[in-house]
């Protein structure tokens, strides 16, 4: 019996050895892992120089959202007085062209108020003068207002409205001779 006795007591001391060893473990694993909060938490921990630098970084961020915030709003107040400008500029240009439209239709009355017959010459003009006034017309009401093309759509349109008038008021001038 003494050996069975001996032999239990050696199994229960090596059931306490790996119980040990178990717990030595664990206790190890909880030591390392509170050293690693440890560190983080004071790695967290900023000195007096980071805060600084943090804080003219911060405001340095904000100085430049705040430009680009009033920069949209400078866009977005161009963008609503060219939205204005071309309203009245396309209100002009409707009156020239219906000031032209008159002008042709007035030639064309008075000829024939004259009972001459109009002859194919005249006829060619007046309908080319209908032409670029239809012409115009469609460019103004097709043009989609991109606010970068507004002052070449602008020029190149105004220029071709004073042609057109000038082209008109010299077809009158070549009739009264």
């Amino acid at each position: 019996m003494p050996f069975r006795i001996h032999l239990a007591a050696s199994f229960l001391s090596i059931l306490y050895l790996i119980k040990l060893n178990f717990m030595m473990k664990i206790i190890y694993k909880l030591n390392l892992l509170i050293a690693i909060l440890f560190i983080l938490i004071f790695a967290q921990c900023k000195t007096g120089d980071q805060k600084e630098s943090d804080a003219v970084s911060e405001v340095q961020n904000a100085k430049l959202k705040l430009k680009e915030v009033a920069a949209a709003n400078k866009d977005e107040k161009n963008e609503t007085a060219s939205a204005q400008e071309w309203k009245k500029f396309k209100a002009d240009l409707d009156a020239k062209i219906m000031q032209n439209d008159e002008r042709i239709a007035t030639l064309k009355r008075q000829m024939i108020r004259k009972e001459r017959e109009l002859d194919d010459l005249y006829n060619r003009r007046m309908d080319s003068f209908q032409v670029k006034s239809k012409n115009l017309k469609d460019r103004l009401e097709s043009y989609n207002g991109v606010q970068s093309d507004l002052k070449v759509f602008r020029t190149e349109f105004e220029r071709d409205m004073d042609e057109l008038g000038k082209s008109l008021k010299d077809f009158t001038i070549d009739n009264k001779k």
